[in-house]
């Protein structure tokens, strides 16, 4: 395993001497060290928190200090943790391999020549390391499942609503959920607990009031792709691993059923068009006036702050919501999106769906020059978020020294239950 340098967990002074550092996990780290009885974690640098900069690698937003904090990180500093620092990401969230951002590319811990996933890269990098035994990161596609996949940790997005969402800056605010990384589905647990539930400060968080302890919990029945649509989908030793496992889950007396490949493909081109509008919509606040640079910079100026991918979105989503093609893109993908959470929710009344989190592992750093190759990584990610249901990354196996996993996904408000049947899951794990 590839070992960060010490400086990786130097005190930076300024988000300059971040830059400088040669790995890029970091944005920025606190200036202080609590006692030592309190445990650290690292948070996204989307998520808002008062003695940090919080940038979303973005030169709109260098040096930005927020005004408020986000619910999650309250409730993780009441509860014992302190902030080590703020992780890189892609710029506002936006990309699968944590490269979009003005601070440059965080490398995969395991292999320095290629990407750690995104756009949560860095949080996921940072776990992986052992620099912290847990982060936090977003996800809206897969943006914490895909990196841990790619970084071989555990990825947990909940139910959207379970965490709250306030002080999360928006990307695609229907899709965008807080998600954990660990090393431990026992600590993945923990912290769910921790910052789960509802949150006046969030409309559109609530309690689930689960109440089901941690322990291995057996599948009654496993879901999967179709196995011969699945194959050209994805890398020979990843088809090969998941065939296995599926004879040892199959050894051990729980049902295997063949469901429909066609919603994972649709799920994409949806996901995609929903997520253009709504970055359309909540990037249109940084003007220049409110966020952003000097209101007195000339406009060229200010589009040189958003970086490309930034753009794109911006455009695709205007177009998408323009008259003449909101009813035949944007309507159309919100009615195809009922259809995905109705058939998510109902295969789930039945057992989890199992499927590989990524189609490969960590391929090259800057390999992936056309947009549709890196939006094809989100192929196996994008229908849990769709349907706002909880998903998780679990390490599976390396393949030339590079780790991939499997997801799981369950049914909305099933979180404790789905980590509990991960229990069982993992035990197949290599």
């Amino acid at each position: 395993m590839f070992n960060y340098p010490e400086s990786s967990i130097t005190v930076f002074e300024s988000l300059d001497l971040a830059k400088k550092d040669k790995n890029n996990i970091f944005l920025s780290l606190s200036d202080s060290l609590p006692r030592e009885e309190q445990v650290p974690f690292a948070i996204k640098d989307n998520i808002c928190t008062i003695d940090l900069p919080t940038t979303c690698a973005s030169e709109i937003l260098k040096g930005y200090y927020s005004p408020y904090e986000a619910t999650v990180v309250k409730r993780l500093t009441k509860n014992g943790c302190f902030q080590l620092g703020k992780t890189n990401l892609d710029e506002f969230a936006m990309g699968a391999s944590t490269e979009t951002g003005c601070y440059g590319s965080c490398l995969n811990p395991w292999n320095p020549n290629k990407v750690c996933g995104g756009s949560s890269g860095g949080s996921a990098a940072a776990v992986a390391s052992g620099i912290v035994p847990f982060s936090l990161g977003s996800d809206t596609g897969g943006s914490v499942r895909q990196p841990a996949s790619f970084c071989g940790v555990f990825g947990f997005r909940p139910t959207w609503g379970r965490v709250s969402r306030y002080g999360l800056i928006s990307m695609a605010s229907s899709m965008d959920t807080v998600g954990i990384f660990s090393k431990t589905l026992e600590e993945t647990r923990w912290v769910f607990d921790t910052i789960k539930g509802f949150d006046r400060n969030d409309s559109t968080s609530y309690d689930a009031k689960k109440k089901v302890s941690f322990k291995e919990e057996k599948p009654k029945k496993i879901l999967v792709p179709n196995i011969e649509k699945l194959k050209s989908f994805t890398e020979s030793y990843v088809f090969d691993s998941f065939s296995n496992l599926l004879s040892e889950v199959s050894n051990e007396k729980v049902e295997i059923e063949e469901v429909d490949f066609d919603i994972f493909e649709n799920s994409l081109a949806v996901y995609y068009l929903i997520c253009y509008a709504e970055v359309s919509s909540n990037l249109a606040r940084f003007d220049g006036i409110r966020f952003g640079p000097s209101h007195n910079q000339d406009v060229a100026s200010w589009r040189k702050s958003f970086g490309q991918e930034v753009k794109r979105r911006i455009l695709m989503g205007c177009h998408v919501l323009s008259e003449g093609y909101r009813d035949s893109l944007y309507e159309k993908a919100i009615g195809l999106r009922g259809s995905f959470s109705s058939i998510l929710n109902n295969w789930a009344k039945e057992g989890l769906l199992l499927l590989p989190t990524t189609p490969s592992t960590a391929f090259d750093l800057n390999s992936k020059k056309d947009p549709l190759s890196m939006y094809q990584q989100d192929i196996f990610t994008t229908v849990s978020s769709l349907a706002g249901v909880p998903a998780i990354n679990i390490p599976w196996g390396k393949h030339n020294g590079l780790p991939y996993g499997f997801q799981l996904s369950a049914g909305a408000n099933d979180d404790e239950s789905l980590i509990n049947q991960s229990v069982w899951m993992n035990k197949f794990s290599k």
